[in-house]
């Protein structure tokens, strides 16, 4: 289930990320893009 808990989880790792599972996309970074990829997801 994707919440409101995913997205403080996104806002909390913001910026560089090694492997962490908030980078969503893989890219190194978590970012407007992993905040989206969650949004897409909610329910």
């Amino acid at each position: 289930m994707v919440d409101i808990d995913d997205v403080f989880a996104v806002l909390a790792a913001w910026g560089e990320c090694d492997a962490c599972l908030e980078d969503l996309n893989n890219d190194g970074m978590v970012d407007i893009d992993d905040l989206f990829e969650v949004l897409a997801n909610w329910t």
